[in-house]
């Protein structure tokens, strides 16, 4: 892989404002930014409507259905919802799209074990932002119109899945903070200041960095 360029990886629980840091740390880098956008491209590489894929996003796949999966060829009839990839198959393929986005552009990847992709990559940041439970909470409430109670059942099942998918394909705990370079509680600081902080420990490791990019203001957010 062509190592000229840089990443930013976030590893995030559910509320605690992971995707709006990503896409302020790239715009404020000039970085593109990866999400969502490469379960399409995994989707047309596996030649699989997206809406087939979205049930798989970050979680662990049923070894039931794969175990069916496997044995597909044997049965007589199989309905077309079954014609889909395993777990390891889209983990592969959006590993594959992100390693070749980061081939041609420095890059920010939020989620799909990014810290565990470029621990070894000599360019790589990695966050991981967490925070209390009334603040993701509050965030959910505020953002996506939950009430409390849907908030706090979306986190539970977020952060089971999460894991569980963190575990199956990085092989180690989601929540171990040994993985990543730079473990933050979003709560304690408003967006900004959390902004800044990333940045400034950014801007330590890589100083060249400083030296392209203007000091960050809020309209990175907008």
């Amino acid at each position: 892989m062509n190592q000229e360029h840089y990443v930013i990886t976030i590893g995030r629980q559910m509320g605690s404002g992971g995707a709006s840091m990503g896409k302020a740390l790239a715009k404020h880098f000039g970085f593109q930014y990866i999400d969502k956008a490469i379960l399409i491209k995994s989707a047309r590489m596996l030649d699989i409507p997206v809406e087939k894929l979205e049930w798989i996003e970050e979680k662990e796949f049923s070894l039931k259905r794969a175990f069916l999966q496997s044995h597909i060829y044997d049965m007589p009839y199989i309905p077309q919802e079954w014609y889909l990839p395993t777990g390891r198959k889209l983990f592969e393929t959006q590993s594959k799209i992100i390693y070749r986005s980061v081939a041609e552009s420095s890059s920010v990847v939020v989620g799909r074990c990014g810290a565990y992709l470029f621990r070894d990559y000599p360019k790589c940041v990695s966050i991981f932002l967490h925070s209390d439970l009334e603040s993701r909470i509050a965030r959910l409430r505020e953002r996506h119109g939950l009430s409390d109670d849907e908030a706090r059942d979306y986190i539970s099942d977020s952060d089971k899945e999460r894991g569980r998918y963190y575990k199956t394909f990085a092989r180690r705990g989601w929540l171990d903070l040994t993985g990543y370079d730079l473990s933050i509680d979003s709560s304690r600081n408003n967006e900004e200041q959390v902004k800044q902080i990333i940045i400034e420990y950014i801007y330590t490791r890589f100083p060249e960095l400083r030296e392209h990019h203007p000091a960050a203001t809020e309209a990175d957010f907008e």
